[in-house]
């Protein structure tokens, strides 16, 4: 599988972790639900732009959709996600902050594969 292949893999996962239909989740984002499908299926290229999308419907961090080591640990329920152990309401942060934050756990996780 290719990285596009798993992306949309682990789209599909946690869409269905959330208990979200497929195609309310294409009416969120505002596509027919066959296209939705072809992107959940890994037959479509992800744009950077959807992913962003996607990760707003579902109410998860992009690195949340993102195919990323297993020690990453994230994890969802009831709408709250978190990631190794640490609990984080995903409903009322502010919108800049939370991409601070998205922006911070990005460039770490750049670091961390340097590193390594």
């Amino acid at each position: 599988m290719n990285i596009n292949q798993l992306t949309a893999h682990k789209i599909k996962e946690l869409r269905l972790k959330l208990n979200l239909h497929a195609d309310a989740v294409a009416s969120e984002l505002q596509i027919d639900k066959s296209n939705y499908s072809k992107l959940e299926n890994g037959r479509v290229e992800i744009t950077i732009a959807k992913l962003e999308a996607v990760a707003k419907v579902l109410k998860v961090p992009i690195a949340a959709l993102l195919p990323i080591s297993p020690s990453s640990n994230v994890n969802i329920n009831n709408g709250d996600y978190s990631c190794n152990g640490t609990l984080i309401n995903n409903y009322n942060n502010d919108p800049k902050l939370t991409e601070s934050l998205q922006s911070a756990v990005d460039i770490l996780h750049g670091s961390l594969d340097k590193i390594k």
